[in-house]
């Protein structure tokens, strides 16, 4: 038994050598042979196609933008081809064989990533750089909570695992099998030539920027830009610039600290308040079929025509909400803030305990530190379910309300606090029980989603499931609040992070576009006097503390350190904002909409907008008139 045993461990081991020796003489020969052409005509077709295919997916209109956009597809695949090639031919000419294989197999990697970012853009609207800005942002250790958290399943981590390490051999193995057509049919090229055609083509595309890039519209550049190889033109776009009357103030938080403490915050009763914010609600989703208790709830109590947030993305949304500030603020504070939440601290200087209920991460850029301060000094308690890794969104968004309940059953748990709950089942992948009978069918794979706008019902079915499945747990609290006398008394504030796209503007999920689909969200409240009521249809995030102030200390003299104001407020201003997601660098874009009319911004040095005299306006321009006013946010 030894004897063959060793004999086929023997035999294992030759013919491992025997396939390591063959792997190495096709995959890296020693003799000079000539570039294979065929594979980086491939190579052109396939950049190409990626590039143009966008305008098929989005549906461009055919225009003099458009042509000016798909010359520079074609230009700008054969200038990264071409400069891939004329590579590919110095290393063949000067280096070993074996370099000019390694060399294949980067080429192949490359042209993977672009296919990465083509997969990235067709569904999210968003390029591969932008999405890589929250693995720098957010760091390798909150990314990892991130994807064991449920947001990406643990076999598709392993899958794109091992299609990076093998990437470059199944390049080199295909450059290798496409070798001797392209030796029979491919003519020979020089460097000499190869070298005229690339300055050709860049001097082409030099020229068609000077002469076309100022007549073609700066909205359609800025949304089909990214589907360029390069992700840009030869010649950069001028913005449009317009002035402003003075420079956006920066949050100093030692001036707004001292200017809290002068207020001297009073308030006759403490009822409980209860805050819930639930991720990707989208108000259009709140029906009497989907959401029966939410809706009742919404018709029953302060409910708005307009309700939107204030960014497309969790981590700025969390800002308007908890220290009613727009988020173009949010580089600065994130970076300097450290006593969390002026709202917070104004409660908590009325005696209010503030107890936390999270399903959702909040570690995540230190969010918690960033909205309960550092050591988390500003909240009582916190109930962290989003570190029970085992639990789905559903199961987790449960145990938030069973430890609320148990709390009220507590000691003081009648008056004087504040509960935040933070729910998660809203999410994508969307979470919910399927053991019990499901109201919205058929649905998806939890992991599968379409990017066809016709066929996209059945995760539509899935997130109407989640809200579903969300409400039930609001319509048990409801219940609870009033079986415990808690629940005329009680100040409840239920709102979202943001809304939810599904392609109806060639985009899923969120972080990608200022549309409605993105930040329409729910914003209702519950008071306990009916003689207050709201002065306004239309009410963003930054208004919902405070609101919730107003009400408890009758003081709304709030505009040295809130841009939010109250909805009883007589003299609001009627201009929303909305800020553009930028991951973990300063946002950059921003909405600013008044009545009917939305007008779209950006700041031309986001790393620096407090010394900036002047924003970028993209699109349809306001009146001199109206600038003033639609700006007020800004410079107030």
């Amino acid at each position: 038994m030894k004897k063959f045993l060793i004999e086929s461990s023997r035999l294992c081991i030759d013919m491992i050598k025997k396939c390591l020796a063959w792997l190495h003489c096709h995959l890296f020969p020693a003799e000079k042979r000539e570039v294979n052409l065929l594979y980086f005509t491939i190579f052109f077709l396939l950049v190409f196609a990626m590039s143009f295919s966008h305008f098929y997916f989005w549906k461009a209109p055919f225009s003099g933008s458009s042509i000016f956009l798909f010359i520079h597809v074609v230009g700008q695949s054969f200038l990264e081809t071409g400069l891939l090639l004329f590579v590919a031919l110095v290393i063949n000419r000067i280096a070993p064989r074996w370099v000019l294989s390694m060399f294949i197999g980067f080429t192949f990697m490359a042209l993977s990533v672009q296919y990465v970012n083509f997969e990235f853009i067709r569904f999210s609207d968003t390029c591969m750089s932008y999405n890589a800005k929250y693995i720098i942002g957010c760091g390798l250790t909150h990314l990892v909570e991130n994807l064991i958290g449920g947001y990406v399943g643990i076999k598709e981590l392993v899958l794109f695992g091992s299609v990076i390490v093998l990437c470059p051999f199944i390049g080199i193995f295909f450059y290798r099998l496409t070798y001797p057509l392209s030796k029979r049919i491919s003519p020979t090229i020089t460097l000499s030539r190869l070298v005229f055609g690339l300055a050709g083509t860049s001097a082409s595309l030099f020229a068609l920027d000077l002469l076309f890039l100022p007549s073609v519209d700066r909205l359609t550049m800025v949304k089909y830009q990214k589907i360029l190889p390069f992700e840009a033109t030869i010649v950069p776009q001028s913005p449009n610039l317009i002035q402003l009357s003075k420079p956006i103030a920066e949050r100093n938080e030692n001036q707004i600290d001292l200017a809290v403490k002068e207020k001297k915050w009073t308030a006759e009763k403490k009822p409980n308040i209860y805050l819930v914010v639930i991720e990707s609600l989208r108000k259009d989703f709140i029906t009497k079929e989907i959401a029966p208790n939410l809706f009742a709830f919404g018709k029953e109590n302060f409910s708005f025509k307009e309700s939107f947030s204030n960014a497309n993305a969790t981590d700025v949304s969390y800002l308007s909400i908890f220290h009613s500030d727009y988020p173009y603020h949010w580089a600065s504070m994130w970076k300097n803030w450290q006593g969390g939440s002026v709202p917070l601290r104004i409660l908590k200087d009325l005696g209010y305990k503030t107890n936390v209920y999270t399903s959702s991460i909040l570690k995540t850029f230190s969010m918690d530190s960033f909205l309960f301060g550092k050591n988390l000094n500003l909240i009582n308690k916190i109930d962290d379910f989003s570190l029970n890794l085992k639990a789905q969104a559903w199961e987790r968004d449960e145990e938030c309300f069973r430890a609320l309940r148990r709390d009220l059953e507590k000691e003081g748990g009648q008056e004087g606090n504040l509960f935040i709950l933070f729910l998660d089942s809203t999410h994508a992948s969307y979470s919910f029980s399927e053991k019990e009978p499901l109201p919205f069918l058929p649905i998806s794979s939890a992991h599968l989603f379409s990017l066809d706008a016709n066929n996209l019902e059945p995760m539509k079915n899935r997130y109407r499931n989640a809200i579903h499945h969300i409400d039930s747990l609001f319509g048990k609290l409801f219940e609870t609040l009033k079986e415990k006398n808690l629940y005329n008394d009680a100040i409840i504030a239920i709102t979202a992070d943001h809304g939810e796209e599904f392609m109806e503007e060639g985009a899923l999920w969120h972080a990608s576009h200022l549309n409605t689909y993105q930040t329409s969200i729910p914003i209702f409240y519950k008071i306990q006097d009916n003689a207050w009521k709201p002065l306004d249809d239309c009410t963003t995030q930054v208004d919902i503390f405070p609101t919730i102030i107003h009400y408890l200390t009758k003081r709304s003299d709030f505009d040295n350190f809130f841009d939010g104001r109250s909805i009883f407020e007589p003299n609001r201003h009627s201009s929303r904002v909305a800020v553009m997601d930028n991951r973990y660098f300063p946002p950059r874009e921003f909405t600013v909409s008044k009545k009917n009319e939305t007008y779209r911004f950006r700041f031309p040095n986001p790393n620096n907008i407090y010394k900036s005299r002047s924003i970028e306006v993209l699109g349809k321009k306001p009146s001199d008139q109206d600038l003033d006013d639609l700006l007020f946010p800004l410079t107030k």
